[in-house]
């Protein structure tokens, strides 16, 4: 609460606005402020959201994809094996 009287007179002074006036002004940007980070801090947390999804997608492809390698890694092993026993 100091710091926007601080700044209000900061205002008020270098203004020529009247205490009163400097000090809506003050609070109206604040109140600005305090909206558009409210709204960043949504936003930020819906990409990190997409984000882990994502991630989470990413590594399950990648899991079935190493599980299909390997089945097949073996089967090839095993038809390679059968031959030379032949």
């Amino acid at each position: 609460m100091a710091d926007r009287i601080y700044l209000a007179r900061l205002v008020a002074v270098n203004t020529g606005l009247s205490q009163n006036d400097a000090e809506n002004r003050v609070s109206g940007v604040f109140a600005q402020l305090q909206q558009e980070i409210d709204v960043t801090r949504s936003t930020i947390a819906r990409v990190f959201l997409w984000l882990f999804i994502a991630l989470l997608i990413g590594a399950f492809c990648a899991s079935f994809a190493a599980t299909l390698g390997g089945r097949q890694r073996d089967q090839v092993r095993t038809a390679f094996k059968s031959l030379r026993e032949e």
